[in-house]
């Protein structure tokens, strides 16, 4: 049991007076997803007596209870009220900016630099209409302000979309084709990249599936071929089959001829 270590959304919000036992409920709520049932958090208000409610929240059967007065309440997911609207008179490109706080709330879709948006193409250049972007750990450091230099870098690292324009020496691509890749700033209606980092959308796949796998691939690929150095019949011990790139190793390393030897944490 905590006092004051949660802020409920009822009546307007709380302020988070008991910071101690805040951690208490990320700690615990690890332990119920390893032993469920086992473990039971309720947080009540900092001061003053036990409420009469705190019986009638240990009989719900619920596992993270707050009790304010009389009230019990639950966690649960509500359709959020946009307190923003994005401007319906910009016909330009539009990207996914941060006000670099430290905090996700104010991520904002809005009016992109128009650098890249109708400047003549490089030789082998490519303009692409962004159907989906991958989104990715850094991408989260980035808004959180805690990436180095993350005022200066764009969030967006592979993603998906259809090429709509290319320059005069593009020959691996053409306008129409459904193509993936890497590329600074994907969070944006569109992007300027070089023909060599993109390649084309395997038949079947949808834009959300296309734009997960770049990074998983060639982070992989950079881990074996320029870290690891790895050669016919060399054995590795591959961890982290869970994420992307780690799957991602073991079924390249088959096909290159190396031994993988796999675990899997639970």
């Amino acid at each position: 049991m905590t006092r004051g270590a949660v802020a409920v959304s009822a009546g307007g919000g709380e302020h988070v007076s008991g910071l101690a036992g805040a951690p208490v409920w990320g700690l615990v709520r690890s332990a119920q997803a390893e032993h469920p049932g086992r473990f039971v958090l309720l947080d009540v208000h900092a001061e003053g007596a036990l409420p009469e409610a705190v019986l009638r929240a240990l009989e719900s059967g619920e596992p993270q209870v707050v009790v304010r007065g009389d009230d019990v309440l639950v966690p649960a997911l509500v359709r959020d009220t946009p307190t923003r609207s994005a401007d319906a008179e910009h016909v330009g490109e539009w990207h996914l900016s941060h006000a670099g706080n430290g905090t996700l709330a104010d991520l904002a879709w809005t009016p992109a630099p128009a650098a890249d948006a109708d400047r003549p193409l490089g030789e082998h250049e490519v303009r692409i209409d962004v159907r989906a972007a991958g989104l990715n750990f850094r991408d989260v450091l980035i808004a959180l302000g805690v990436y180095p230099d993350a005022d200066d870098v764009p969030m967006g690292s592979e993603g998906a979309g259809v090429v709509v324009e290319v320059g005069s020496g593009v020959s691996g691509v053409a306008v129409g084709d459904r193509v993936m890749g890497i590329w600074r700033g994907g969070f944006r209606s569109s992007v300027v990249v070089d023909e060599c980092v993109v390649v084309g959308v395997p038949l079947g796949w949808s834009w959300v599936e296309a734009a997960s796998v770049p990074v998983a691939f060639v982070t992989a690929l950079y881990a074996l071929r320029e870290l690891a150095g790895l050669g016919v019949g060399s054995r590795c011990w591959c961890m982290g089959l869970l994420v992307g790139w780690g799957w991602r190793r073991c079924r390249w390393r088959g096909g290159w001829g190396r031994r993988c030897l796999r675990r899997r944490l639970r």
